[in-house]
């Protein structure tokens, strides 16, 4: 857990650095001729900026961060496919397992969606 983690923080760090680079300096010089602090520049001019620039890239690193967690299944953890096995293993669900699976990848596409628009 700890590795996916620092893996997808790497990524999303990755996401903001581009979205600061994408400011103008011109903007930088303007907030310092305004007589900005060094944080009240980066909360008020930089952060905002940057932010909307790398929204959507982060809502793709937050979906594919969602789609790769299936991956830890395979480890023992407990997610949604893991939950769906347990759901299946109770004998009231005997032979519903097209089913389960249906409404576990529903719920997946939901989730993606709510990200996405989120995002927009």
């Amino acid at each position: 857990v700890l590795s996916l983690g620092f893996f997808v923080a790497a990524y999303m760090a990755e996401d903001v650095r581009g979205g600061l680079q994408s400011i103008p300096k011109t903007q930088l010089e303007a907030a310092r001729s305004l007589g900005l602090s060094p944080l009240l520049t980066v909360a008020l001019v930089e952060l905002p900026q940057a932010l909307r620039t790398a929204l959507p890239s982060l809502a793709n690193q937050c979906v594919a961060s969602l789609q790769s967690t299936s991956l830890l299944a395979y480890l023992g953890l407990i997610e949604l496919l893991g939950i769906s096995r347990s759901i299946l293993g109770n004998p009231s669900f005997l032979g519903r397992h097209l089913e389960v699976y249906i409404w576990l990848a529903l719920l997946y596409w939901v989730v993606c969606i709510l990200m996405t628009s989120l995002s927009r």
